[in-house]
């Protein structure tokens, strides 16, 4: 009886292991908790914890304990699920980072207080927005909705099985990437459309005026102009953001 229960304690300890490998691994890449500035201990932690909370259901999914072969390619699949799941939704809170360059990039602020969070983006706006999503993040219980999604992913793609699915993960991530470049364009497209009006209109002007240097006397203009409009479309662009973001976990 006391060899059963050993075995059965290993089994289970076996199981917890693979499934803190792909919850750490969507940890380490995931919005949120992925942050550089979130300390490593307390990422660590989250992720043993909410491990430990997932791995009763898992009970049952894997039927032994394998040889240290086979143990490995588990682990390394299950790490490489997890860290495929994390990049992909890392890349929703890129696409704020694309509108946040694209818009810095029209009212000519693309260079100015770069680095304000550290790896966070490369211009103020984009640091903004994309802080604004990691609030929402939080504000909005999109976390939930997150862990929820990977205990549905622990049910829709069971532990052990020892071969990464490259065609799922690969489309996913692709489908990804593409979505993120859409989104991040399609947030700043009111910005795009009022630049070009006012850089064309400057452009005429200039023509008509030579002498005066019209884009160094607009240029304060157009910064104004922009930031009046950034302020006021913030909260769709938030908005439209974070459901996008929702809809998506809802159909992971």
């Amino acid at each position: 009886m006391s060899a059963n229960l050993a075995d059965l304690l290993s089994l289970q300890v076996y199981t917890y292991l693979l499934v803190f490998c792909r919850i750490g691994g969507a940890f380490f890449l995931m919005p949120g908790f992925g942050e550089s500035f979130v300390s490593p201990r307390l990422r660590l932690g989250i992720a043993l914890l909410t491990s430990l909370a997932m791995t009763p259901s898992q009970f049952g999914a894997v039927a032994m304990v394998p040889s240290p072969a086979a143990l490995a390619a588990q682990v390394g699949t299950e790490l490489l699920i997890g860290l495929a799941i994390g990049l992909w939704l890392r890349l929703f809170l890129y696409a704020l980072f694309i509108s946040g360059a694209v818009i810095a990039q029209q009212l000519a602020l693309n260079h100015i207080f770069n680095g304000v969070a550290e790896n966070i983006g490369t211009s103020a706006l984009s640091n903004l927005l994309m802080l604004s999503g990691i609030t929402l993040f939080f504000a909005l219980n999109l976390h939930g909705s997150t862990l929820m999604a990977l205990a549905k992913n622990l049910q829709d793609m069971p532990l052990g099985a020892g071969a990464l699915p490259l065609e799922l993960l690969s489309s996913r991530i692709l489908q990804g990437v593409g979505s993120t470049f859409a989104t991040g364009i399609q947030l700043a497209l009111p910005f795009l459309v009022v630049g070009t009006l006012i850089y064309a209109a400057l452009g005429f002007i200039n023509k008509a005026m030579p002498q005066l240097m019209v884009f160094f006397v607009a240029a304060p203009a157009i910064t104004g102009t922009g930031l009046v409009l950034f302020l006021i479309a913030l909260p769709m662009i938030l908005t439209h953001w974070a459901g996008g973001l929702d809809a998506a976990l809802s159909n992971f």
